[in-house]
């Protein structure tokens, strides 16, 4: 089965994400990194399929705009790989 990812891949999409209602997880993922596959491995692995939050997947070697609008409007530096959870531009809990 698949994970359960949404792909963000322009910034309209990341403001349309924002805007929903709802608990969202917004992961960086660099693909250029060993590191971030780790973690995101790791992520997939011990996510709680059963939550309620939305699930947002972001590539920063290809969407390198996506990533760096979601850190201006979150405040939360830059860092990869990073999860960053936000109940609409209030952020919850960051992690890199």
């Amino acid at each position: 089965m698949a994970f359960p990812w949404n792909t963000l891949t322009t910034t309209e999409a990341l403001a349309a994400a924002i805007e929903s209602t709802g608990t969202k997880l917004f992961f960086k993922h660099s693909t250029r990194r060993i590191i971030s596959s780790m973690a995101l491995k790791s992520f997939e692995r011990e996510w709680d399929t059963s939550l309620d939050v939305t699930l947002y997947f972001i590539d920063l070697i290809a969407n390198r705009p996506v990533s760096n609008e979601l850190a201006e409007i979150s405040h939360v530096q830059h860092q990869s790989p990073q999860a960053i959870v936000m109940d609409g531009t209030k952020v919850l809990h960051s992690s890199s």
